[in-house]
């Protein structure tokens, strides 16, 4: 019989006084030793909070802090790693970070940062990410003001350059939200039981992120709703979704494993993977491109603006801030909230009427 394939990042072995051994190996991190057998219930429990949880060693980025130069850009990304700042964040998005934060390490570590001035910022550090990406270079530009706000926190200089540097100016596109023609579609082309189906329903009735929704499972079910602890922004946020009529026949009976989107080994979908899946299955149902999984969360949000939902009750249930919801939904049925804006006005024939009325009683 054909071994399964192991779950990411796991190692199962046997070791030299013939005992089983199973670890989780993620990068940047210390081996963390996971109860067996491997698929068991137990496994995949400590398995998913092992993942969850936030770095405990030193990140390979970090290693040779020491080793630079007092005053210049690398010892003051070495502060900004270390300070409550960074420690605070969630774990994806201290990667989001670091991955520009490494760029400016690796081309302008050795860089006094005394010496930047805004020229020196726009020409010589973003003008070439421009030529690269307008979206990456704005981003690289809100990572040196965050850096160089520390850097006069921490006494390197008076002032922010980057504060003074031209902003890059582009419009995000974003993820176009689906239709209610694209949802149409897709479920005719995928039916129930396809695991490509239960991906939509459960985006489509829970509004979460690709990220918790690759981790929702029966041990978040209570009752007839949800509980889901999202992070965000390194504080968690607890949300309560009700389980949609729709969504109920997808998930009744899937009690085999920890989560409701597990491959065919039972593991859960990696966050990446999963978009690139929807994807896919988008377009297979022929579907026009850039639908996301993302773009299920916004459909959601229409949905339920379309619902007369209010921005807070939104937010209940998908966790957003409220800013961003009045972002998402701000062009999504302006025709419907026209129309009752305009019919909230009391007619004037409805006036002269009830002003005839009154004058026909005093009479």
């Amino acid at each position: 019989m054909a071994r399964l394939k192991l779950p990411k990042y796991v190692h199962d072995f046997t070791d030299n006084r013939g005992k089983r051994r199973i670890y989780l190996r993620l990068p940047g991190r210390k081996k963390i030793p996971l109860p067996g057998p491997v698929f068991s219930k137990e496994f995949w429990t400590a398995y998913h909070e092992a993942v969850a949880a936030p770095l405990q060693s030193i990140a390979k980025s970090e290693i040779g802090a020491k080793q630079t130069k007092p005053g210049s850009m690398g010892a003051l990304i070495a502060d900004y790693y270390a300070s409550s700042a960074f420690t605070g964040l969630a774990a994806a998005t201290k990667t989001s970070y670091r991955s520009l934060i490494e760029r400016l390490r690796n081309s302008y570590g050795d860089r006094s940062v005394a010496g930047l001035t805004p020229e020196i910022i726009d020409k010589v550090i973003l003008k070439p990410i421009v030529a690269e990406s307008k979206p990456q270079a704005h981003t690289m530009r809100k990572r040196l003001v965050m850096l160089l706000d520390l850097a006069v926190l921490n006494g390197y200089r008076k002032d922010n350059p980057a504060r003074l540097a031209p902003k890059i100016k582009y419009k995000a596109k974003g993820w176009k939200p689906w239709t209610e023609a694209d949802i149409a579609k897709y479920r005719a082309h995928w039916a129930k039981g396809t695991p490509q189906r239960l991906a939509l329903e459960i985006l489509l009735n829970t509004g979460l992120r690709r990220a918790d929704a690759v981790k929702l499972g029966p041990q978040h079910r209570d009752g007839n709703r949800h509980i889901v602890n999202l992070r965000k922004s390194g504080e968690t946020v607890t949300v309560y979704i009700p389980v949609h009529p729709d969504l109920e026949p997808h998930i009744a009976g899937l009690h085999n494993h920890l989560v409701y989107l597990s491959t065919v080994y039972g593991a859960a979908r990696s966050e990446k993977a999963f978009t690139n899946f929807i994807i896919e299955a988008a377009r297979d149902a022929g579907l026009p491109p850039n639908r996301s999984p993302h773009g299920l969360r916004k459909a959601m949000c229409r949905r339920l603006t379309d619902g007369d939902c209010t921005p807070q009750q939104i937010s209940a249930i998908t966790g957003q801030s409220i800013v961003v919801i009045e972002r998402y939904i701000r062009d999504f049925n302006k025709e419907k909230a026209a129309e009752t804006a305009m019919a909230s006005i009391p007619s004037s024939a409805n006036e002269n009427e009830a002003q005839t009325k009154l004058a026909s009683e005093t009479t």
